[in-house]
């Protein structure tokens, strides 16, 4: 809101200290304001172009990191059923946990060194891990932690560490809310 505008709007209700102005001033700075965090500061996307909801990625959020850990498989390696190979067949991967578990534990089998479990806990139980190879050694994790908000995840197996990690977003919400705002329903 531009401060010369204002002054027209306002300026024939202005009184003698200037009060005006001064409110003229304050939504200036709050439209700075709300421009800034809904974008810039949060990363939240502006929704008003979207023509269907839509998942969005932000910033991996560091307290989730607790609740993703690689371990070493301690004592007698698991009997592994329902293995996937990687595309070269060198490697694979194996769920040992039941799918309406809020824990995951899988299993990888590099190609070389002892097999590690990837554990991954607290999750949201209704939405199952997505678990897929990439190439011959990367894997790719989508985890829910809860209905609108979980993660993605990319895995090196032969470095055994995670390289990338993103906060995904169900943007139903964000979609309904803001066509609700743009076409309010008519008033009787």
């Amino acid at each position: 809101m531009d401060v010369n505008l204002c002054r027209r709007i306002f300026e024939p209700q202005m009184n003698a200290d200037g009060y005006g102005l001064l409110f003229c001033g304050m939504m200036t700075l709050c439209s700075w304001l709300t421009g800034l965090s809904a974008e810039t500061v949060r990363g939240v996307p502006d929704a008003r172009a979207w023509d269907a909801p839509k998942q969005f990625l932000l910033d991996f959020d560091s307290e989730f990191s607790e609740r993703i850990t690689v371990e070493p498989v301690d004592g007698v390696i698991p009997v592994v059923n329902g293995k996937v190979t990687s595309p070269n067949q060198l490697m694979a991967y194996a769920f040992l946990s039941e799918p309406s578990s809020s824990e995951d534990r899988i299993c990888v089998l590099p190609d070389q060194g002892l097999p590690f479990i990837i554990r991954i806990t607290d999750r949201y139980p209704n939405f199952s891990t997505q678990v897929a190879w990439i190439n011959e050694e990367l894997i790719y994790l989508r985890v829910w932690w809860g209905r609108a908000v979980g993660s993605d995840l990319i895995f090196n197996v032969s470095q055994k560490k995670f390289v990338y990690r993103a906060m995904v977003h169900d943007g139903q919400n964000l979609y309904w809310q803001t066509q609700q705002a743009l076409h309010p329903a008519e008033k009787n």
